[in-house]
């Protein structure tokens, strides 16, 4: 019918192109004693019941990480960054800093896990598997 109407350069209408949200993420790779903390994922949304490391929206100072660490419970040993990655999903893209952190103890907040256990056992999305490549080595 376009054709039809000398009208192919309007039809069919083409949808704006959307522009993808940008959003910054803290990712927290703790360890203790061997372990790694994870956490489970909503049952819906982005990523729904997968795995992920411990993260927070934005980009964090060295303040900020420990305040966020103390409402957790995790008395810091040693902290230093591990990279910086970013993914990119269809309508949103995450800019992730990452740190390796070595805690004190334990909290009931995560899943404490054995390295070779998360490699092998855990469903970490691909959004994460620049810090997840980190832990190999």
């Amino acid at each position: 019918m376009a054709k039809k109407e000398n009208m192919t350069a309007q039809i069919p209408l083409r949808n704006a192109k959307v522009k993808r949200r940008k959003e910054q993420k803290t990712v927290f790779l703790l360890e203790n004693e061997g372990k790694i903390a994870i956490r489970k994922r909503p049952k819906k949304g982005l990523l729904a019941n997968l795995y992920e490391f411990p993260n927070v929206e934005g980009k964090l100072d060295q303040k900020e990480i420990q305040k966020v660490l103390q409402t957790w419970n995790l008395p810091i040993i040693h902290i230093e960054k591990s990279g910086r990655h970013r993914h990119i999903f269809s309508h949103v893209e995450w800019d992730m800093i990452g740190f390796e952190v070595s805690v004190a103890n334990r909290n009931d907040v995560f899943i404490w896990v054995e390295k070779q256990e998360l490699l092998e056992k855990y469903a970490i999305p691909g959004a994460f598997a620049f810090f997840r490549e980190k832990l190999r080595s």
